[in-house]
């Protein structure tokens, strides 16, 4: 009796075994892409939301006119600036006290309390402050 079937190549049954072993792979690439972002979107869903707006404004020194009295105005330099104080610090200042907190929180409807604290930050070295408020939602922001 012969075999009416004709034998199989084992090039064809290493193919088979390779396909089980790419589709575990699969299966396992897949199962580790699912719990790393179930895990992502499970903790950022229970994180507390917070908006944050920041901008800068340069403050600049002592604006002095020319020697030759044609009016154009130059910066003062670092010296002359330092003379007259710490402008800067007093812009920070002006800024976080309570009157300007509440003319800024009557401005869009808040109390004091819900608009919070301003963050002020001089840069050293710079004519720069940067300003953030921070709240719960975009609007608050």
């Amino acid at each position: 009796m012969t075999n009416e079937y004709p034998p199989i190549p084992p090039s064809v049954l290493a193919a088979s075994i390779d396909r089980g072993r790419k589709l575990r792979y699969l299966a396992l690439a897949l199962a580790a892409n699912f719990s790393i972002w179930g895990i992502t979107l499970f903790l950022l869903k229970d994180s507390p939301r917070e908006y944050t707006s920041q901008w800068s404004i340069m403050v600049l020194g002592k604006v002095s006119k020319s020697a030759s009295g044609e009016g154009h105005g130059s910066t003062a330099s670092t010296s002359a600036a330092s003379e007259s104080g710490n402008f800067k610090a007093s812009y920070k200042l002006i800024a976080t006290t309570d009157s300007v907190r509440k003319a800024a929180a009557a401005k869009v409807g808040m109390t004091t309390d819900q608009f919070g604290q301003p963050q002020v930050q001089l840069l050293p070295g710079t004519e720069l402050m940067t300003f953030a408020i921070t709240g719960s939602t975009r609007q608050e922001a």
